[in-house]
């Protein structure tokens, strides 16, 4: 969430309690000044070390995370901007933000989509057939959503455009898997780059060149076999849907 050019963040203790103190106030300060691209070396040593501290501090942010999919189940990754100041240039999953308190994970997923891509998409149910869903489903006006694990106090390791400096966030994560069949387009400098890459030489790739993805990545694709498996739909439904190549 953005309020006034500052990305608002929820923290909360390994319990799920909201903080509201100091130290929240404290990370909004630090993320000010880096929406005002005022990062010198000083300023840029008192966020690494802030953040460094956040395990210790049992600090923890609820988080969204989702890959894309087409229906030739193509992943759609992006490489961040190199203005961000976390992982910078590093390839990464589609897309993911924070949950502010007053918002439930599904909400968020729903909410971000429209607000940032201007994508109207529903949550089907975690038991729901992806194959049943899919009949008759627009999937070039909507995206599909299906929410596919849980990552409960997940540590995800950050770096910096020199890579010499690491942090981490603990995270509650909600993953979820997206379907969508046309373009994408990031408008907020978000990405640098994309590109739609089967998940089988996506896998590969990342055991390859390691170095150009993010840390999420190998973890959040270490469940491959599931991730395929809830993936898994008919031979026909690229027929069925007359899903064409558009990238």
């Amino acid at each position: 969430m953005f309020f006034m050019g500052i990305e608002i963040i929820d923290f909360y203790d390994l319990k799920g309690n909201c903080l509201w103190n100091w130290e929240r106030k404290k990370i909004l300060r630090e993320q000010e000044i880096i929406s005002r691209k005022s990062l010198t070396k000083k300023i840029v040593e008192r966020i690494l070390v802030w953040k460094s501290e956040i395990p210790e501090k049992n600090i923890s942010v609820k988080s969204v995370m989702m890959f894309l999919f087409d229906l030739k189940w193509n992943a759609y990754v992006v490489q961040r901007s190199n203005e961000k100041p976390e992982n910078p240039w590093l390839w990464d999953k589609s897309i993911w933000w924070h949950v502010v308190k007053w918002d439930s994970y599904d909400k968020t997923a729903i909410k971000e989509l429209t607000e940032e891509l201007w994508i109207t998409s529903v949550i089907i149910d975690k038991t729901t057939n992806i194959e049943d869903a899919i009949q008759g489903f627009d999937l070039k006006n909507k995206a599909m959503l299906k929410q596919v694990w849980i990552l409960n106090n997940y540590i995800s390791t950050r770096t910096t455009l020199s890579e010499k400096d690491y942090w981490y966030k603990i995270m509650n994560v909600w993953l979820y898997i997206w379907i969508y069949d046309w373009e994408v387009n990031f408008t907020d400098n978000e990405a640098q780059d994309k590109k739609m890459i089967p998940i089988e030489l996506l896998k590969e790739e990342i055991e390859n060149n390691r170095e150009l993805y993010t840390e999420d990545m190998p973890i959040l694709l270490s469940n491959y076999n599931i991730l395929v498996q809830m993936l898994t739909i008919s031979k026909n439904v690229n027929e069925v849907l007359g899903s064409k190549d558009k990238y």
